[in-house]
């Protein structure tokens, strides 16, 4: 952060700011090793032979655009300038913005790379205030102020969704039962946008003895706002079992339907 004066008892500013980034190993079926899958409850080769049938039938499991790091990317800022000339004027002007994203995001371990996707969310606002004494007891107050905010989630592909139940046994006995995941996400897309302004006056008359405050205002307002959170818009087929995907007999399909 900084902070100080243009010009001593006229004018002041003042800024700070924030960075982030974080990133970790991104954990899907075509990187982790068979330990940390039977963790999960599932055999490596349940995962080698789901990863061949996608392949005969033609169905993506990575793209380029998939980073090989989960990627967390944060940034925010802070300012403000005040201006006092003579006359009893008094000018304010504050800015703030904000940025935040993810890449590699609603991508599960028993998930192939192409059913995750990426999120960004951004923003900011600008208020400007302005107030001044005259007739020695009138206030005059002014706010004009406007923010906007917008966020988005992107698939990596756009396609139905599917999950296959498999059963693993391990070579300790064990067992397990776990659901694989491939083709688009169900959360995904995703994307909203705000704005807002909004214009205050204040008219003061103050007595002289400083006993009495009459007060005047008016407020104006603006809003707009959109959101588009459809959840699987392209439909789900569940599977049973590996068997019954390679011969195309899903146990259900769950589409949305939605009338505009």
């Amino acid at each position: 952060n900084a902070s100080g004066p243009f010009k001593l008892d006229k004018a002041f500013y003042s800024f700070s700011w924030q960075l982030g980034r974080r990133s970790s190993t991104l954990q899907d079926l075509l990187n982790t090793d068979p330990l940390a899958l039977e963790r999960v409850g599932v055999s490596a080769d349940s995962v080698s032979r789901l990863l061949q049938m996608l392949s005969a039938q033609g169905i993506p499991v990575y793209s380029s655009i998939i980073p090989s790091q989960k990627l967390t990317q944060n940034g925010s800022f802070l300012s403000s300038f005040d201006f006092s000339p003579s006359g009893g004027h008094t000018f304010s002007i504050t800015l703030n913005g904000r940025y935040s994203g993810v890449d590699g995001t609603s991508l599960p371990t028993t998930a192939v790379p192409n059913h995750g996707g990426e999120t960004r969310s951004y923003g900011g606002a600008i208020q400007a205030r302005h107030s001044a004494y005259f007739f020695d007891n009138f206030l005059d107050q002014t706010s004009a102020a406007i923010q906007s905010s917008v966020s988005s989630g992107d698939p990596y592909i756009e396609l139905p969704s599917a999950t296959v139940r498999v059963n693993s046994l391990f070579p300790d006995g064990n067992a397990g039962v776990s659901s694989l995941l491939f083709g688009g996400n169900t959360g995904l897309p995703r994307n909203s946008n705000t704005i807002t302004g909004e214009v205050q006056n204040e008219l003061s008359w103050i007595s002289l003895d400083n006993k009495h405050r009459f007060k005047f205002g008016q407020d104006f307002r603006y809003n707009r706002y959109s959101q588009d959170n459809t959840t699987n818009r392209f439909g789900t087929y569940l599977y049973n079992s590996l068997a019954d995907f390679q011969n195309g007999v899903p146990a259900s399909f769950t589409p949305r339907l939605q009338v505009n």
